[in-house]
C-alpha cells in the first residue's frame, strides 16, 4: 500500500528528513514536527507529509518525556501544569487563526523566533526563572510555545 503512494526515491527521501529531523529533536529539543512538514512536504504531498509525521513525532516526544522513568515524568506534570494548560489552550486559539492569517505573515511568526530559539539552545543559554517567578514565566512561556504549536502544526 505504501508504495502505491511513493515512489522508492520518495520514501527514502522521506526516511532520511525523518532523521535528520530526530537529529535536530536530540540537539534542541524541539522541531521534529516542523522539520518534517517542510521537508517531506517538498517531496510528496502535505497530507501524505502530515500523516508521516504524526508517529514518528509521537514516539520521539514520549522517548523524550519518559527518559528518566514515569515518576520523573509524572513530577514533570505536576511541576509545569500551568505551562502545559495555558499551550495547549494558545495551541487551539491559534490554530484556528492560521486560516486568516496571510501565509507570508505565519511564516515569519514562525520562522524568526525559532531560528532565534534554536540558535540559543545551540550556544548553550539556559535561561534562570527565580522561584517566586516561575509561574508568571510558565504563563508566558506556556502561551508563546502554544502559538507557535498551532501555528506550525497547521
Amino acid at each position: 500500500m505504501l508504495f502505491a503512494l511513493l515512489s522508492p526515491a520518495a520514501l527514502f527521501a522521506c526516511i532520511g528528513i525523518t532523521l535528520f529531523a530526530g537529529a535536530i529533536k536530540g540537539m534542541v529539543g524541539f522541531a521534529m514536527p516542523l522539520i518534517m512538514i517542510s521537508g517531506m512536504g517538498s517531496v510528496i504531498s502535505p497530507e501524505l507529509a502530515l500523516a508521516g509525521l504524526l508517529m514518528p513525532t509521537l514516539v520521539g516526544n514520549l522517548w523524550q518525556g519518559f527518559r528518566q522513568g514515569v515518576r520523573a515524568a509524572l513530577a514533570s506534570l505536576r511541576a509545569f501544569r500551568l505551562f502545559i494548560i495555558v499551550g495547549g489552550v494558545m495551541l487551539i486559539i491559534s490554530a484556528q487563526m492560521v486560516r486568516v492569517i496571510p501565509s507570508q505573515a505565519m511564516f515569519i511568526l514562525i520562522g524568526v523566533p525559532v531560528t532565534v530559539f534554536t540558535l540559543l539552545q545551540l550556544w548553550g543559554w539556559r535561561p534562570r526563572i527565580p522561584p517566586e517567578r516561575e509561574p508568571v514565566a510558565q504563563v508566558g512561556v506556556g502561551a508563546l510555545a502554544g502559538a507557535m504549536g498551532g501555528f506550525s502544526g497547521t
